[in-house]
């Protein structure tokens, strides 16, 4: 079963990083039948789908999923940087 488990180059002393991916992994199950992070955080996350439909709505579809994908990518980078959990309103609201 371990080789199913995803890998996770972050270590803690309580193993919540373990848990978190292993509680991820089950909640979305085959990550491959996404075509991005922008797919997948659309159909998870009410405030990136609303982001998406606005910018879609200005900019078409194409445009809004590259920019909710950068979006994701750039609050990665803060979470990483500042030891900050994910908020998805800042990110998104």
């Amino acid at each position: 079963m371990d080789s199913f488990l995803p890998t996770v180059q972050v270590s803690t002393e309580t193993g919540q990083v373990h848990i978190l991916a292993l509680v991820i992994m089950l909640e979305t199950g085959e990550v491959g039948r996404f075509a991005g992070v922008g797919n997948f955080a659309v159909r998870y996350d009410d405030r990136a789908k609303r982001f998406y439909q606005r910018k879609a709505a200005k900019s078409g579809r194409a445009v809004a999923i590259k920019a909710v994908a950068h979006k994701l990518a750039r609050a990665c980078f803060y979470v990483m940087r500042d030891q900050v959990p994910f908020d998805s309103e800042r990110c998104f609201g």
